[in-house]
């Protein structure tokens, strides 16, 4: 009998399939860490520095009382700017109203071109709605985004008075990336001849009607608070403020017309809320970093901007488990990653409002070994779409496609398994794996043989025709073997891939 060539099939199975098995096994995973994530306090994200915006055009002494108010003895603060309040009168705040002449002339006295080139663009419209907003208070900002409506409002006394304008426009704003129901107040001193002419404020009144706009333009502005507007179904004398919206309202010279830009598939990873995202950490679930929750909300938004082709074209090849994984991964955060390889599970997870308000009405939960993985090792994915062919998985089962895959490298997530702790059986371990948010998927032909199954698809008749069997048994012991590989690959899957999402 002529002896196998070192290149024979069966020896490029054995030598991949023996790591495989050893790893999936006998050897420990990987990414299990020992203790869980609640049993060490972790110290709270340090505040990315930022580059201060030019002396020249920065509100003067923005440490005045006018604007913060002064405290008492007991610690009560009075006077300045309130938010979660309509803009004051100098009757019900003349603090407020001092302030607000302030912004608006400061505002009127350079060009919006020079507003916008010196703003900061690393802040988003949820770093102005939350209380961090405090800390940007004053801060020259740009915003740029749809605006959608539009009216003219008389200016206060005390701005008219003090050589600002007698006139001011009133904008809604949507910043590009936010939901279109999350909309920004501007006030603007200018409206640019590129924009439709508002309807004239009638006289006794203060405001013209709303008009609709529905341009893209840029947007340089001073954050000034966190306003109350009413909605469509609240009663704008009602001092109760019912069916009233919250909005940042920032204070500008004017707003640029200008064509809405392509989408890139790169992420701005300067953005605030992204350089807050909590590294090595289960997925943040409190308002302590709420800006992981903005972060993750951009990025779903953003991965629908785009076709499967395109995130897939725009993504890197180079990067694998190892590089998402090990030290050094920060590198990679917010880069568009292509991965190929099997996947495993995948599991509905609850959509929350913001994302239903931007259109996106289901997410899921995947797991997928990366092709070429030795050890098996997973990476989590979220999608906002299954292709045809690809539904949820059954709990407690498995599913095995190959796919291809483009998205986003977001952090390395912490999340408890399934598996028990063995120093402690009341507890299960908590485990490591790489979290990527995308698309879809993309069912791929081929792909690399899946491990055990295929190990159990020649060793059993082997076994059976080495041990002189009639080949009965062969099949029998071959269709024992497969059934006793597919439950136990459920319990390894069970063991490694646990829900970091919830339970169910």
């Amino acid at each position: 009998m002529k002896p196998m060539s070192r290149t024979t099939p069966y020896r490029r199975q054995v030598a991949r399939v023996v790591p495989a098995l050893f790893a999936f096994f006998l050897l420990p995973f990987s990414f299990a860490i020992a203790d869980p994530p609640d049993d060490a306090v972790p110290l709270p994200p340090g505040e990315p520095k930022r580059p201060p915006a030019a002396a020249k055009y920065r509100i003067p002494d923005p440490d005045r009382a006018i604007f913060h108010g002064v405290k008492d003895r007991s610690g009560n603060r009075s006077g300045g700017i309130e938010d979660g309040r309509p803009v004051a009168s100098g009757k019900q705040n003349a603090d407020e109203a001092a302030a607000w002449a302030e912004v608006v002339r400061t505002a009127a006295k350079h060009p919006a071109a020079e507003l916008e080139k010196h703003a900061a663009r690393d802040l988003t419209a949820d770093d102005l709605r939350h209380p961090v907003r405090r800390y940007y208070r004053l801060d020259l900002v740009r915003l740029d985004g749809t605006l959608t409506h539009a009216r003219r409002v008389r200016a206060t006394r005390a701005v008219a008075e003090g050589g600002g304008p007698p006139e001011l426009f009133e904008t809604r704003l949507v910043p590009d990336g936010d939901p279109p129901n999350d909309p920004v107040c501007v006030v603007v001193v200018d409206w640019p001849a590129g924009l439709p002419p508002l309807p004239p404020v009638p006289d006794g009144k203060a405001a013209g009607d709303w008009a609709a706009v529905g341009r893209w333009v840029r947007f340089a502005g001073y954050s000034f608070k966190l306003t109350l507007y009413p909605g469509p179904d609240a009663d704008p004398a009602d001092p109760s403020y019912s069916g009233w919206r919250a909005a940042p309202l920032l204070v500008g010279r004017s707003v640029t017309p200008a064509d809405q830009p392509a989408p890139s598939p790169q992420l701005d990873g300067n953005l605030r809320v992204f350089k807050l995202i909590q590294d090595d950490a289960p997925i943040a679930r409190t308002a302590a970093n709420w800006e992981e929750a903005a972060a993750w909300d951009r990025v779903v938004r953003h991965a629908r901007r785009f076709t499967p082709a395109e995130l897939a074209a725009a993504a890197r090849r180079d990067l694998a488990f190892a590089d998402l994984f090990e030290p050094g991964r920060d590198a990679y955060r917010l880069d568009p990653v292509y991965l190929e390889g099997r996947l495993l599970r995948v599991k509905a997870v609850p959509v929350g409002e913001r994302l239903k308000a931007s259109g996106v009405t289901a997410l899921y939960e995947a797991w997928l070994v990366p092709k070429g993985e030795p050890r098996g090792n997973p990476v989590c994915l979220i999608l906002s779409e299954l292709p045809a062919g690809v539904e949820p998985t059954p709990a407690g089962e498995m599913t095995s496609r190959w796919v291809g895959f483009a998205g986003y490298s977001f952090k390395l997530l912490r999340y408890e398994s399934f598996e028990t702790d063995p120093k402690n059986p009341a507890k299960n371990v908590w485990k490591r794996a790489p979290l990527l948010i995308g698309r879809t998927v993309t069912p791929r032909d081929g792909g690399e043989p899946d491990g055990p199954a295929t190990w159990v698809g020649w060793f059993a008749p082997l076994l059976a025709g080495g041990l002189a069997l009639v080949g009965g048994v062969g099949l029998a012991l071959a269709r024992w073997f497969r059934r006793g590989d597919r439950a136990a690959r459920s319990a390894v899957a069970n063991a490694r891939l646990g829900n970091p999402f919830g339970e169910g």
